[in-house]
């Protein structure tokens, strides 16, 4: 009850001063207390989901997402928002926050909503939902991204794949392993391996023909990978090709 008092007296007193709602009563409305009952009701006033805070330029589904709300997200979601509003500082959008966090349930409800979300929206780096993912080391949301025919060729600005951010993630924990003999390195490690294999995995799906019989007499697969810029080294093509 006092969230309610507390919030309306917020709105009456921006409505006082500003025909556009303020950052007090942006933050108010996606404050992790902030009850999907407040929401409801600015919305059911004539509120617009899909305003954004002069600041950011965060919609509200952005900062449900950011603050990890999920019952937030859900009631937000029923108000058919534009799920591909990025914020302003890094032109981010609701799916590409929610990959690089890691939230997979959060990524699930974006994905199966009836307004789906640019699945290969770029950001102000050119990355996509799924390079952050797989840069984040997070395999089921890899797994979800790929199911959804997200595009696995896309590169961002530093010229790298999914594929490659994976591997260099990968390859990056593994020296740290080496160096200190931490597990948990070794543990990072193995998940990019895995995402990087997913996503070569993927490749092949998409490009069967690079397989074929007459092409592997001719090339080993080294090379036809390596025209495709993959990036995988020769120990590591010799060893799926064992499998």
């Amino acid at each position: 009850m006092k969230k309610l008092i507390l919030f309306f007296f917020i709105l009456q007193i921006n409505f006082l001063f500003s025909a556009q709602m303020s950052d007090v009563v942006y933050l108010a409305l996606t404050h992790p207390s902030c009850s999907k009952e407040i929401l409801e009701k600015y919305i059911s006033d004539g509120g617009n989901v899909n305003v954004r805070s002069p600041s950011t330029g965060h919609t509200f589904l952005y900062a449900a997402i950011r603050f990890a709300n999920l019952d937030l997200v859900k009631c937000i979601l029923e108000k058919n928002p534009d799920p591909n509003l990025p914020d302003s500082q890094t032109n981010r959008t609701p799916l590409i926050l929610a990959c690089a966090q890691g939230n997979i349930e959060i990524v699930k409800c974006l994905l199966n909503n009836k307004n789906k979300p640019d699945i290969d929206f770029r950001d102000q780096n050119n990355e996509t939902a799924l390079i952050h993912a797989a840069r984040g080391g997070h395999i089921e949301i890899v797994k979800i991204l790929l199911a959804n025919n997200s595009n696995i060729l896309l590169k961002n600005y530093p010229d790298k794949t999914a594929y490659d951010s994976a591997v260099e993630r990968s390859e990056f924990y593994f020296k740290h392993f080496q160096e200190t003999k931490n597990k948990s390195f070794l543990k990072m490690a193995t998940e990019h391996k895995i995402i990087a294999k997913l996503i070569f995995d993927k490749f092949i799906e998409q490009n069967p023909d690079i397989l074929c019989s007459e092409m592997l007499r001719n090339k080993n697969l080294f090379n036809i990978v390596s025209e495709y810029n993959l990036g995988l080294t020769e120990e590591e093509t010799d060893a799926s090709t064992k499998k």
